[in-house]
């Protein structure tokens, strides 16, 4: 029988062998799952798409004890709106078109395009002297190739890595270095 999810009442269920589910009275399609282990576990159960009796119902799960029930309810109240409006919390989502045109226009960044992000994050890395392979699984490459693009900026780290050693060695040899490594022209 259904009650509403309050601290009290989630309190109350107990842990046994098996998982146990409650579901709340008040927002349909809204409940907590509580583990054998005594984890607990807020979830939306949701028709995708056109919905019906037709169309199996999902659930979907969207955190455990950072939420209160009652903000846990807040965030099922905005999911379960979602999927009135046709959405599936389940699925990512196809197109960041739109949502980035209206980021884009607030940050008052016209123009710039995500994967512009992506390559500056990159880029970025590559100057401060990460490595491409570790840059390349940031990026979820799979091909090596694929991050050599970045290669060109990583050169100036390793110039001056390597003057940086090449002065230590000087002076470890009583060798008097030059105040600054020599620059090569462009």
């Amino acid at each position: 029988m259904p009650i509403k999810l309050s601290k009290r009442t989630v309190d109350a269920i107990a842990a046994g062998p098996l998982p146990a589910i409650q579901y709340d009275g008040e927002l349909r399609g809204f409940g907590i799952r509580i583990g054998a282990s005594g984890s607990p576990s807020w979830f939306i159960e949701y028709r995708p798409g056109a919905g019906g009796r037709r169309v199996a119902k999902k659930r979907f799960y969207f955190g455990s004890r950072e939420f209160t029930p009652e903000e846990a309810r807040q965030v099922a109240k905005e999911l379960l709106a979602s999927v009135a409006l046709g959405g599936d919390p389940d699925r990512p989502k196809a197109d960041l078109n739109r949502p980035w045109r209206t980021i884009s226009k607030r940050a008052g960044l016209p123009g710039v395009r995500i994967h512009d992000l992506r390559h500056t994050h990159a880029s970025v890395g590559a100057a401060a002297g990460l490595s491409l392979p570790i840059i390349g699984k940031l990026l979820g490459h799979t091909q090596a190739s694929t991050t050599q693009r970045y290669a060109h900026l990583a050169s100036d780290p390793l110039k001056e890595a390597s003057d940086k050693i090449g002065l230590s060695l000087s002076s470890q040899m009583g060798d008097t270095p030059a105040l600054e490594p020599l620059k090569a022209k462009r």
